[in-house]
């Protein structure tokens, strides 16, 4: 494959990222929300595939403009009052973590929770007390890549507490 064509997808997504920011009115990184930090990321890494390091790197630059902060070789971290997104990023390997985690604790109650686990697609039960919920699930083909997209709800048990939102965005050939 030649190099100019490994660009392409990275700056479509590269431009997909500045324009949903800037449509959205974020002009100052910290205007931007954790759950909209979480959404423009997660909706722009589904846009084009991103299969290797040099593809990512062109992404790296838009993720510094908008917050986020580089942890280490493969973490990107975005705060805004308290509330956190953790990107971890494998473009070898075409996949990427995104989770939203809240600063404070964010009870849903039973009720809530009990209708949740029966509109998911499938339930895990984690160590402890915690509980995982397969809510979305989704699968595409895009400029000859398979796109797998799934989103993970997860609660403490004890009194329904929501603890993260996850998504999981795989890329093959």
């Amino acid at each position: 494959m030649r190099p100019h064509a490994l660009l392409r997808p990275v700056l479509a997504l590269t431009l997909a990222l500045t324009f949903v920011a800037s449509e959205l009115g974020f002009q100052n990184p910290q205007e931007l929300s954790a759950p909209d930090a979480f959404a423009v990321v997660a909706n722009s890494l589904t846009d084009s595939p991103i299969t290797s390091r040099d593809q990512f790197r062109e992404l790296e630059a838009v993720l510094k403009r908008i917050g986020f902060a580089q942890l280490d070789s493969i973490a990107w971290r975005y705060k805004n009052l308290g509330d956190m997104v953790l990107l971890e990023a494998f473009p070898e390997q075409g996949r990427f973590y995104v989770t939203l985690m809240p600063g404070t604790v964010r009870p849903t109650g039973d009720a809530t929770l009990a209708a949740l686990i029966g509109k998911a697609s499938t339930v895990f039960f984690d160590e402890g007390d915690s509980i995982e919920l397969l809510v979305s699930e989704r699968h595409s083909t895009k400029q000859g890549h398979s796109l797998s997209d799934s989103v993970h709800l997860h609660f403490k048990l004890s009194g329904g507490t929501w603890w993260k939102t996850s998504r999981v965005i795989e890329w093959s050939r």
